[in-house]
């Protein structure tokens, strides 16, 4: 990172890793017909999401724009090396 810059930050919170508990839940995946995936929710884990250099997620919710009005970075194209 650099001043002036914009980056992609996620702040995690270490002591919260002590409380993962082995309170596993099945949730689907709409997009991929409702596949089930196993979900160990860890709250206060993550405790900021920056992409672009703007503010996504904080204290256990998302911006209010995210999603909506405000852009939030760009899609990256997978590039391939000879």
């Amino acid at each position: 990172m650099a001043k002036g810059k914009t980056a992609d930050l996620v702040l995690l919170d270490p002591e919260k890793f002590i409380n993962i508990t082995e309170n596993v839940q099945i949730e689907p995946i709409e997009e991929f017909g409702n596949f089930n995936r196993l979900v160990n929710r860890n709250e206060g884990v993550v405790s900021i999401v920056m992409a672009g250099g703007k503010l996504i997620f904080e204290n256990e919710k998302f911006s209010e724009d995210y999603g909506k009005s405000q852009k939030y970075g760009q899609f990256l194209e997978k590039t391939t090396s000879n």
